[in-house]
């Protein structure tokens, strides 16, 4: 399909292209990836009808998912520490 906009101010025009340069694509290639991100996003109706059929999350589901990140990031900063060098003074002070 073939899409053809009119109307686009010069400055607007210069700006993608100037994006679609430094991403080292053509600006209508940087148009069609700008085109498919845009269709992917919910509109406010959608999102608001999702957000609308959501059910609270029970408390010990919560606590659980807390506990899981706290041992994930524990594990993390401990695994960075480790892998912190250990600081290495010079002989003869």
């Amino acid at each position: 399909m073939d899409v053809s906009v009119k109307g686009i101010e010069p400055e607007i025009v210069a700006r993608l292209a100037e994006q679609a340069e430094r991403e080292g694509v053509s600006a209508q290639e940087w148009m069609r990836q700008a085109l498919r991100r845009t269709a992917g996003l919910l509109t406010p109706r959608e999102l608001a009808d999702r957000v609308g059929a959501r059910t609270p999350v029970s408390e010990d589901r919560y606590e659980a998912a807390m506990e899981t990140d706290m041992a994930r990031r524990s594990a993390r900063a401990s695994a960075a520490a480790g892998a912190v060098k250990p600081d290495v003074r010079r002989r003869g002070r």
